[in-house]
């Protein structure tokens, strides 16, 4: 007899053709040509049961949808975990080789009991259901943590700014550097105002940082920051919580084009404190960019990194210009996806202008972002000032003026006597390190509190002398006499390490001995003991600060001066207490913390960004524009030289698997919308979501309280008492 073949039909956005393939169809009209399919995710459904036919459904994960061609479908956010379906086979196997009791033999039957015989259909019912029951187990829980996703069970129309079960619509527009793309940012207004189109829309703009946008979507303009996606959920709730709507409920609609590199490492980053429904919408698209990544100044050279974001090698034109005067140009040959280093050898006098001079290297070539084509460094003009060590001990002065020249720090360590006359003491002192001075005579007390009161600062490092004496100059601290000695070697504890001494490698230093504040410190504790006594702090004097390191710069009291984290201590605390600004770099939109106090800065117009006002602590700016700024300080000024994230350059897109994924995990509402091509397009249907998870947890629950309970069911003991 012959067998029928099966008929199965694919249903696509607008027609349905029986085939046996079962190969969809991608156009809207079925004599169509067929078209490669996107990333989609399909199943069969049952569509007659006289003729057995099915139906499929598939979906684009960045096409828009037809609700009249589609149907439900299941996604999982762990996929990989549905292996655990195979558990089921084991209680399969395990009642496959129990069925048969085990026969025991007896020497009498005089000492068996009377028994019912039992009823065969009950005990093979009780099997089944017992069976039934552990595989339901398994197979619950393999589901229940894949993360099941249904979709398309309930569809509406998310255009038009239409509200999502009475939520109100939270736009987050990414306002980076890479959104300033020719057509994107447009292409992104577009879709902002088909959102917020029935005004109860709240408009966020993303850069750097997080900005509720009153005005109208025109007049908004791209930054030149970075938008990472890391913890921007948990941004946004920070921000919806404070928004008179947050009663009534947000749907967060994420508009940006979703560059590769602004995607973490860790999934779990990208989800992290998300309690709103999330729907993304991708713009633009991949394109080939080059870039000028950074400058660095080495002799009489000018070193410049050009980057290739393309597949295509390529022949660029590279100029140095110094004061905004070319004055070099080369052409070099980028390969594919690489970097290439571009030397320029400066012209002579450069230095002789006895200010700080600001350099360019610039593309000639243009690309899809013209904002990275420059790099920005400044050659700064070197000081002649002074480091004055006063030290009782040779080999503490001998630390500290190594570790500052090796750090190319611009101050010039001098050592000066504890009781020095007035020849033996620069005029070009501006930072002084005492060293365990004990009592300062009354010179040299006199020319460090002068200092101090004029914005200086002081590095002091008490040891022996100091506690001897009881006292601590200049922060007039009351020290015990007796040194501590530390059982063991005692670690240091980081209490604040957003403070430019702070740095790192601390985990690896060991203090022995130190001494200890007769009562609680007045000043801010950076570091401090596992014992909770302070090791270094900040005291504020006037205008001027001290730092005291309240261990001695010695071998027999701590492992520091033997550790590379004493080269980065000292430069970092010099630079901090000497308001030197030499090492300072800016990217664009990220915050700058500047080691200095009553500090102003000042833009290429001469307009202030950062006043007095706002530098009582430690000063920290976030620079929105690329280029050069003027920092000032008590009797300095420097240039800041401000350039791009070079992040930015690289204008490929994340995965569109990936982004489903991070809208399912939130339980998003997904929006399936293609890009938008003009003010008319259609807006998109958007698919419910429905993660029946803490369903299947709650059914796993129940199905393990009633599997011991039918296992007991009827159970004969094994051993019977005679």
């Amino acid at each position: 007899m012959r067998r029928r073949g099966r008929s199965w039909k694919w249903t696509g956005r607008s027609c349905a053709r029986a085939t046996r393939t079962g190969s969809p169809t991608t156009s809207g009209d079925c004599g169509a040509r067929r078209r490669p399919p996107g990333p989609t995710t399909s199943a069969w459904t049952r569509t007659s049961r006289s003729t057995g036919r099915y139906s499929s459904t598939c979906g684009s994960a960045r096409g828009s949808h037809d609700a009249r061609g589609e149907g439900a479908r299941v996604t999982f956010v762990a996929a990989p975990l549905l292996l655990g379906l195979l558990l089921v086979a084991v209680p399969l196997w395990l009642h496959r080789t129990h069925r048969e009791a085990t026969r025991r033999g007896f020497s009498s039957l005089f000492l068996m009991r009377a028994a019912e015989e039992p009823v065969h259909a009950e005990r093979t019912l009780r099997y089944l259901v017992l069976l039934a029951l552990r595989c339901a187990v398994l197979a619950a829980a393999a589901l229940a943590f894949a993360g099941p996703v249904l979709s398309g069970l309930l569809r509406e129309d998310s255009g038009a700014g239409g509200r999502e079960d009475g939520r109100v619509p939270l736009v987050v527009l990414d306002r980076s550097l890479s959104m300033a793309r020719p057509g994107v940012w447009d292409e992104a207004l577009r879709y902002v105002e088909r959102l917020a189109a029935d005004g109860a829309a709240v408009v966020v703009g993303a850069g750097a940082e997080l900005e509720l946008l009153t005005a109208s979507p025109g007049s908004i303009a791209p930054q030149a920051s970075r938008l990472g996606l890391g913890g921007l959920v948990s941004r946004v709730a920070a921000v919806a919580a404070n928004l008179p709507q947050r009663e009534t409920g947000f749907a967060v609609h994420l508009v940006s084009d979703f560059q590769a590199s602004a995607v973490p490492d860790r999934f779990n980053a990208l989800i992290e404190g998300g309690t709103m429904p999330l729907t993304v919408h991708p713009v633009g698209r991949a394109e080939d960019n080059w870039a000028v990544e950074s400058v660095r100044l080495s002799g009489d050279e000018a070193i410049a990194r050009v980057a290739s974001h393309a597949e295509a090698r390529r022949e660029v034109h590279v100029a140095l210009r110094v004061a905004d005067a070319v004055v070099d140009r080369t052409t070099v040959t980028l390969p594919p996806r690489g970097r290439t280093e571009v030397r320029f050898a400066l012209p002579p006098g450069t230095e002789a202008a006895g200010e700080d001079t600001g350099l360019a290297v610039s593309l000639e070539s243009t690309d899809a972002l013209p904002a990275d084509d420059v790099a920005r460094a400044v050659l700064r003009v070197r000081r002649s000032s002074a480091l004055a060590i006063v030290a009782t001990r040779d080999a503490a002065a001998e630390y500290v003026a190594a570790a500052a020249e090796a750090a190319g720090l611009p101050f010039e360590p001098i050592r000066v006597g504890a009781r020095p006359d007035s020849g033996d003491w620069p005029a070009s002192v501006e930072l002084v390190a005492l060293l365990d001075p004990g009592r300062l005579s009354a010179d040299v007390s006199r020319r460090v509190s002068r200092l101090v009161a004029g914005g200086g600062g002081v590095l002091l490092a008490v040891g022996p002398r100091a506690a001897g004496a009881g006292m601590l100059p200049l922060v007039e601290q009351a020290v015990e006499r007796t040194v501590r000695t530390h059982p063991g070697d005692v670690r240091v504890v980081v209490e604040d390490a957003g403070h430019p001494a702070a740095g790192d490698g601390w985990r690896d230093v060991a203090v022995y001995r130190s001494v200890v504040p007769a009562e609680p410190t007045a000043g801010e504790v950076i570091l401090s003991l596992q014992d909770s006594r302070p090791l270094l702090a900040e005291h504020r004097v006037g205008p001027g600060r001290v730092l005291v390191l309240y261990t001695a710069l010695d071998r027999e009291w701590t492992s520091l001066v033997v550790r590379p984290t004493f080269v980065r201590f000292v430069a970092d605390a010099l630079r901090y207490l000497g308001n030197d600004l030499g090492a300072l770099e800016a990217v664009a939109g990220a915050p700058l913390h500047v080691p200095a106090a009553s500090v102003q800065v000042f833009d290429a117009d001469g307009a202030r960004v950062l006043g007095l006002a706002s530098t009582a602590d430690r000063p920290t700016v976030r620079l929105s524009e690329p280029g050069f700024y003027t920092v000032r300080t008590p009797g300095r000024s420097t240039l800041l030289a401000v350039n791009v994230d070079p992040r930015e350059s690289d204008l490929r897109v994340a995965d569109p698997a990936l982004l489903a994924r991070w809208q399912d995990a939130i339980g998003a509402e997904a929006a399936g919308s293609a890009p938008v091509v003009g003010p008319g397009a259609e807006p998109a249907v958007a698919e419910r979501q429905q993660p029946p998870g803490i369903w299947l947890l709650a059914l796993l629950a129940l199905l393990l309280l009633v599997e011991p309970l039918v296992a007991n069911v009827g159970r004969v003991p094994r051993s019977v008492p005679v």
